[in-house]
């Protein structure tokens, strides 16, 4: 009969994702042409830069891009393009994991949308509009996590894999026949090639 072992309980330090979290935000802006619009021909956001900032229980994102805004005015009979850079900051609550010891830590940030202008209106001499966004963040740190552990063998990992290492060495023997014969079958075909062609010789000889 197999004896039974409870394993052993340690403690060990590993790095993983220590904390998580995600964020869609809009931010609310506004332009301020230097002509009065009367229509929004098209609008776009470009030059999109952002750097995060970990805390204990957040993330901070820090950013700035540029929005344009092509418009018309003048009874529509001219247009123009209206371009501002607006700054934001944005934080991201995070759901962290048991045995986090910050230390050592390293934000990744994901940008889960690209920033996108939407609900772009006139208001008067001005033009309004939303930006929207959305974050991913992960902090990558050490963490300390209670394991079992178990003396090599005791789990049966032993016999699984000397039975794959027989698998493997039945399968390199079976490939290695299959190459000798076909080696051998090429040898047999050159032969009577051969015996074929010095019969020949020897009848026109013969002649």
């Amino acid at each position: 009969m197999q004896q039974e072992y409870e394993g052993e309980i340690r403690e060990i330090i590993a790095k993983t994702v220590c904390a998580k979290g995600k964020k869609r935000f809009v931010k609310e802006h506004q332009l301020c042409p230097d002509h009065r619009p009367e229509h929004i021909l098209g609008y776009w956001v470009g030059n999109h830069h952002y750097s995060a900032k970990s805390f204990h229980d957040s993330v901070v994102i820090t950013g700035k891009y540029d929005v344009t805004v092509w418009y018309s005015y003048e009874d529509h009979s001219k247009t123009d393009l209206c371009k501002q850079t607006f700054n934001y900051s944005e934080q991201i609550a995070l759901g962290e994991v048991e045995g986090r010891l910050e230390k050592d830590e390293e934000v990744l940030v994901c940008e889960r949308i690209e920033p996108t202008c939407n609900l772009a209106k006139i208001a008067g001499e001005n033009i309004k509009f939303g930006v929207e966004t959305a974050f991913t963040v992960e902090i990558i740190g050490e963490a300390k996590m209670i394991v079992v552990a178990y003396p090599p063998g005791i789990l049966g990992e032993n016999e699984d894999d000397e039975d794959y290492d027989e698998e493997l060495n039945r399968d390199d023997y079976e490939d290695e026949d299959e190459e000798e014969n076909e080696d051998g079958n090429e040898n047999e075909a050159d032969d009577e090639e051969d015996y074929e062609d010095q019969e020949d010789n020897e009848e026109e000889n013969e002649e």
